[in-house]
């Protein structure tokens, strides 16, 4: 990915279990507004340039304040967001907010890769933005062998490799994991 005199990055739900991500979209940045419960407590690490993280503590749910946050500090170029499958109105907000030519990822559950789910219906709505460089990044499981038993749900590691892979080499649909047999995911 080319880092453009100015590029703008939109992390939201990114200061967990995907920290490294965000922590990797820093040096494209020249800026990187941070949408997260608790994205003031974040601070990145030295020697990655300060300055340009700017976090702030919000709900996602709080759309007055998203809506303020997301409208003054885009459009963007660069944003990927972990929401909850409802956000509904938080995803178009992030969509007519992207530059042309921008690149939106969105991460999902396991359960968005189900026939006519999540995904598909992204897909759909993300179509009536054909200037927006649109990803998806599922998050599945990995099954029981003869040495674990179980299946188990991904770690932190491997979404965080998976969504800077994504940031990388935009992709369409990348799923991290399986998500078939389904009956196989665990419990």
């Amino acid at each position: 990915m080319n880092t453009h005199p100015k590029h703008v990055t939109l992390m939201i739900g990114a200061t967990g279990m995907l920290a490294p991500a965000l922590i990797h979209a820093v040096p494209r940045s020249t800026h990187l507004l941070s949408l997260a419960r608790h994205a003031s407590q974040f601070s990145i690490p030295a020697p990655l340039p300060a300055g340009i993280y700017n976090g702030h503590d919000v709900d996602y749910e709080d759309t007055p304040k998203v809506e303020h946050l997301v409208t003054t500090h885009g459009p963007f170029d660069t944003a990927l967001m972990w929401v909850r499958p409802k956000a509904l109105a938080l995803r178009e907000l992030v969509a007519h907010n992207m530059k042309a030519g921008g690149h939106l990822i969105e991460v999902m559950g396991s359960a968005a890769s189900r026939p006519g789910a999540l995904a598909d219906q992204r897909r759909a709505a993300m179509n009536t933005f054909p200037n927006v460089m649109y990803s998806q990044l599922i998050l599945g499981f990995i099954p029981a062998t003869s040495e674990t038993t179980k299946s188990r749900w991904l770690t932190h590691a491997e979404i965080s490799t998976a969504a800077c892979h994504v940031l990388d080499t935009p992709a369409a649909r990348t799923i991290v994991g399986h998500v078939d047999p389904w009956d196989l995911r665990p419990v």
